[in-house]
């Protein structure tokens, strides 16, 4: 009896020892899957203009680029760093200066040894490119910041905490970090993927198949950068609001917006001139008709890329027809995936509701085909 009491006695310390290790792991690998508030640092401050640029960081597929759309304007640069690998492939000298001012200035001055294809790239050692490249870049956008005081700079991408270990170099700056889990991220990423082509996924791996990296060590870099900004008086957090993009009309009127105008930006309240008088005179029947024809050219060339639906209909791409009467007739909700366009039919303007920057490029470059702007309030 005594023997099977010892025996017991074993085997339930076993059983406790596994059951600690098991539970160790289980919380060493928990940071891979609890998603952390959204970390804004020094927001206040990028937003009043006192601070002119703002990095933003988080695991790739965390939704950096939907955070950075939600501070998008017509004087913000919005810059990518992913763009910065194999840059000559994807932009001429003209497209880097419709991309942005700091990136373009860049590739001709400092960093013009990086505007390389993948041909000169596959000569060159990892160190000489892909390892500099980023933080000469990075240092670069910090100074370029600071003598363009008129314009805000977005610059996003996993690349700021894995090039640089010390979070005090970003001090001076707006900081902003996604706080989505690896895993949820890591899912997102994968079911982004999925959707690419074929030859845009052999690209891709052209672009970072030497930037490979072991995301569950990144986790560790993005705390590095939480707890070193997570308690200063300057930064707030706030909840994920979700995955999922706004459904109803409702939803949409609450995001982003943009205004398509015939004017190039907005007139000031104080303003010296007759902008009522002039409001009146394009308001004027025959003129008024030429502007609406422009609205409509809009959206029926939009249509040619992305998918329409209007107000709550399921109706999928209604004919274009329909789509030019309906505009001149009544208010309509115009929907192109997660982005909405409101046409009324006696407004010069009409606002594009949560674009992304996909959208919202080819919204402004065929605007400027029909003699229409396109500006954030």
């Amino acid at each position: 009896m005594e023997k099977r009491t010892d025996l017991e006695q074993a085997i339930k310390d076993r059983l406790k020892i596994e059951g600690d290790r098991l539970k160790a792991v289980q919380q060493q690998n928990e940071k891979y899957t609890v998603t952390e508030p959204d970390l804004y640092y020094k927001e206040e401050s990028f937003n009043s203009g006192e601070t002119n640029i703002c990095f933003i960081l988080g695991h790739s597929g965390s939704g950096k680029s939907k955070m950075a759309r939600m501070l998008e304007g017509g004087d913000i640069d919005h810059i990518e760093l992913d763009d910065l690998l194999l840059v000559k492939d994807h932009f001429t000298m003209e497209e880097l200066e419709n991309y942005s001012d700091m990136f373009s200035s860049f590739f001709k001055g400092e960093g013009a040894k990086y505007y390389i294809g993948i041909e000169e790239r596959e000569n060159l050692p990892k160190e000489e490119y892909e390892d500099k490249v980023f933080i000469d870049f990075v240092r670069y956008a910090m100074d370029f910041a600071k003598t363009h005081k008129e314009k805000k700079y977005i610059v996003e991408g996993i690349w700021i905490y894995l090039y640089f270990d010390d979070p005090s170099v970003f001090e001076d700056y707006a900081v902003f970090i996604k706080g989505t889990s690896f895993l949820k991220s890591k899912i997102r990423t994968m079911k982004r993927e999925m959707q690419r082509d074929k030859e845009v996924l052999k690209e891709r791996k052209q672009m970072f198949g030497r930037e490979v990296r072991n995301y569950l060590l990144d986790e560790d870099k993005i705390n590095v950068y939480r707890s070193y900004f997570g308690t200063r008086p300057e930064t707030i957090f706030r909840e994920e609001t979700g995955s999922a993009a706004p459904k109803t009309i409702d939803e949409l009127l609450e995001t982003p917006y943009w205004i398509i105008d015939i004017l190039p930006k907005q007139v000031p309240a104080a303003s010296e001139g007759q902008f009522f008088a002039v409001e009146k005179y394009f308001l004027e029947e025959s003129r008024f008709a030429e502007i609406k024809k422009k609205h409509i050219n809009l959206i029926l060339k939009l249509n040619c890329y992305w998918n329409l639906t209007i107000d709550e209909e399921t109706e999928l791409n209604p004919a274009p027809e329909k789509i030019a009467e309906e505009m001149q007739k009544r208010a309509l909700y115009l929907r192109f995936r997660d982005a909405m366009i409101l046409s009324e039919p006696d407004d010069t303007h009409m606002t594009v509701f949560n674009p992304d920057k996909q959208l919202l490029e080819l919204i402004r470059t065929i605007a400027t085909g029909e003699g229409l702007f396109v500006w954030r309030p």
